[in-house]
């Protein structure tokens, strides 16, 4: 033991205040969390998506900026470069949300780079991003680019620069039904505010027989998409048609373009279009332009326009010698190719060049919370999005604070991280605080709250904050500027990952004793019975909790099964509709696997889940009942009748494999296992499974011989004489009796 405690305390000299562990584990707290939630921490922190509107921690580690700036997706400069030209995609259009390239030139090493400016970040399953393009966006042709700006980054840092990967919630812990095991209970103003941004990427092909409908247009304009900036219309982005020669009267008829058929295929997705990407493997001559192919054509003419002016402009800089980035010689490759209708062919997902023309969209659309969501703190303390309720049933505090985040208090206990008390606990006494600075009227006062708070948990935080305090701010009208900013965005306290000079619990005992006068808050709440708001009895030490969303959700899980697609074998089969965005939801079947089946029968009766296999998935004959009873019932069907001939079409599928080998399947047989052993065993008995032990199983058999022979045989079994309970307790010896007798005869 004594070498153990050596090591570690070499270990610790070697490593103290050196925080040579660089990794995501510096944005949280390792030394107030135990192992396996720290490790769930740091997967998470590869899980989380990007905030719209992130903010820096009111607890900081000060790793945030350091590690935040490393980030692959900044584009921060070298050098000092001079913009020398911006070649936009679509010049013709008048949007904010613009593509283009930005050619920048440094003179000192005749280098030349290029840089995109792009809207959204697509990354798989939909979790992209969107980037803050305002610097960029700033730039003109001749202006210089000094060295170190970020020109483009992701929204994850707020307008001081500061890097956020979450936001900071005032939350609350309370022992509720809304919050049983991990579900949690958010409001729904917090549910709108802390928004992500997804991003889809729709291909729509036509082929020569194909055409886009003018689904949003009229008589005298064409439209069949969304030009760039604009949303979707009613979740549907186009629709496609096949013209067939027998009806093209018909379907070129001026309001039939403008409806949809049956036999058309539609694409559908909600969002904005940021950007759009258009390849033909044919010249523009032998595009005819037509009504119906306007809107694409003057896309496609803005995109060659746009690749034959980059490709001449590198070209130029190629020829004369200049020095490029292997970026531009790159743009040059691509750019001729695909104006070279002649010798390239551009070819699809299966290595096949295609006929017409093929059209990529990308749509961003903001997702805000739902139910199923998963958010987290930086201890491991994960949760599921279980109830979001309007801002009125929300529980106030006095100063008019709404909590956001209601979790589980058991969730505290059951868990080895006191970092969510440590930071409810600082949090709570700089809100309190804060509002002594802004009631008080003295600016001396004012510095003295502050100040000395901070000194309390970080005397080095405390020491240049003051200084840079005293030397920015002379004039009265700069301190009452410097506390405005204050008061808005509230106290930020420094607590490094690992070591502190202080103890966290003796600087919370210390705040205590300096401010007497910090009480915990009054919460009210709005009863709907009596239609008042209500004081809670107790008083609470509610703060704010640094909350981060993370991918997972039950979003991804989402089908429904009316009028989806079923096999030559009468079951439902597999489609990647929903992945083409030809609907607007999977219509895959379901399917439960055989641990969550088993879970279920923990509580579902057996009879109900054999219902719903069959009347949702595994019987034709069913299938049709069930939709022919929702159709003549109001107010949902709660349950039906099975029927002989609602057989499992699966088992006949079987039935008929086994038929070829010679074997045929029994059912409905008693069948049980005593075999030796003391574990638990499968039995089938009277039409039921039992999962049990022997010995209990011979006491469910008996119970039944007993049951019949002393009930069901009349005037032949024994007559009892006395109460209920004293049949009862003769019919239990009888039974121990039977069941003794059935173990003998197993042995």
């Amino acid at each position: 033991m004594a070498i153990h405690m050596e090591f570690l305390k070499r270990q610790n000299e070697r490593f103290y205040w050196k925080d040579s562990l660089w990794s995501k584990g510096l944005l949280g707290y390792p030394k107030y969390t135990d192992s396996p939630r720290m490790i769930m921490y740091n997967n998470m922190m590869a899980q989380r998506v990007v905030l719209n509107r992130s903010q820096k921690p009111k607890v900081f580690t000060n790793y945030e900026d350091a590690i935040g700036r490393k980030g692959s997706y900044n584009r921060i400069v070298h050098r000092n470069w001079q913009v020398a030209k911006i070649i936009k995609k679509f010049k013709d259009l008048d949007t904010d949300v613009q593509s283009y390239l930005m050619f920048v030139y440094d003179p000192a090493e005749d280098y030349y780079d290029v840089f995109e400016r792009k809207e959204v970040e697509n990354l798989p399953e939909k979790y992209g991003f969107s980037y803050d393009n305002r610097v960029i966006d700033g730039y003109d042709e001749g202006d210089t680019i000094v060295e170190g700006t970020m020109i483009s980054n992701p929204t994850c840092f707020d307008e001081y620069g500061n890097y956020g990967y979450g936001r900071d919630v005032p939350f609350m812990y309370q022992i509720s039904t809304r919050t049983l095991e991990d579900a949690i209970t958010v409001t729904k103003p917090l549910a709108d505010t802390l928004t992500s941004t997804e991003v889809d990427v729709v291909t729509v092909s036509l082929n020569d027989n194909d055409m886009l409908l003018n689904i949003m247009g009229d008589i005298d304009h064409y439209k069949c998409f969304p030009d760039i900036g604009e949303m979707t219309q009613n979740g549907q982005l186009c629709v496609r048609r096949n013209i067939a020669r027998t009806r093209l009267p018909f379907d070129l008829k001026e309001p039939n373009t403008r409806k949809v058929l049956s036999s058309d295929k539609g694409f559908y997705v909600n969002g904005m279009v940021v950007d759009i990407d258009i390849y033909c493997n044919k010249s523009r001559e032998e595009l005819i332009d037509t009504a119906y192919n306007g809107q694409v054509l003057q896309y496609l003419d803005m995109l060659d326009e746009f690749r034959r002016e980059v490709r001449d402009y590198t070209a130029e800089l190629i020829l004369n010698g200049h020095r490029v980035s292997d970026s531009i010689k790159i743009l040059n490759k691509r750019c001729s190719e695909q104006l070279n209708k002649k010798e390239f062919k551009i070819k699809d997902d299966n290595n096949s060049a295609f006929s017409n023309i093929r059209l990529e969209f990308t749509i961003k659309r903001p997702q805000g919370l739902f139910r199923g969501q998963k958010l987290t703190g930086r201890v491991g303390n994960k949760g599921v999005i279980g109830s979001i309720i309007e801002d009125y049933e929300a529980f106030y505090l006095e100063n008019g604070t709404r909590i956001d985040i209601i979790f589980d208090t058991l969730g505290v206990i059951n868990r080895l991280n006191t970092f969510q008390l440590f930071e409810q606990g600082i949090t709570f006494r700089a809100q309190r605080v804060l509002e002594r600075i802004i009631d008080t009227k003295s600016m001396k006062e004012k510095e003295k709250l502050l100040f000395t708070f901070i000194r309390i948990f970080d005397d080095e935080e405390a020491d240049k904050l003051e200084a840079d305090y005293r030397e920015t701010c002379k004039t009265a009208a700069e301190k009452k500027e410097y506390f405005k900013v204050v008061e808005e965005h509230g106290i930020y306290i420094h607590v490094p990952p690992f070591w502190m000079k202080k103890s966290l619990y003796d600087c919370l005992l210390e705040c205590d004793e300096t401010f007497p006068w910090i009480e915990p808050y009054k919460v009210f709440f709005y009863d709907q019975v009596s239609k008042r708001w209500v004081l809670q009895m107790n008083r609470q030490y509610c703060g704010t909790m640094y909350i981060m969303k993370l991918k997972q959700s039950s979003k991804k899980g989402l089908s429904a099964r009316s009028t989806g697609s079923i096999s030559k074998k009468g079951i439902p089969e597999k489609s990647d509709e929903a992945k083409r965005f030809h609907t607007s939801y999977s219509k895959i079947p379901v399917r439960f696997g055989i641990q969550e089946r088993d879970c279920k029968l923990i509580r579902v009766p057996p009879e109900l889940t054999i219902k719903e296999t069959i009347a949702h998935r595994s019987s034709p004959q069913a299938r049709r009942a069930l939709a022919k009873a929702q159709l003549l019932t109001s107010g949902g069907v709660k349950d039906f009748e099975l029927t002989e001939s609602m057989s499992n079409r699966n088992v006949e599928i079987l039935s008929a494999h086994m038929l070829l080998l010679g074997c045929r399947l029994v059912f409905n047989e008693d069948r049980l296992n005593f075999s030796k052993g003391t574990g638990t065993k499968l039995h089938f008995y009277q039409g039921k499974q039992y999962f049990c032990t022997t010995e209990q199983m011979t006491k469910i058999v008996a119970r039944d011989v007993v049951k019949q022979a002393c009930e069901t045989r009349e005037g032949t079994g024994p007559i009892v004489i006395g109460t209920n309970q004293q049949k009862e307790d003769f019919l239990n010896e009888l039974t121990q009796k039977v069941a003794k007798d059935l173990v003998m005869y197993v042995k």
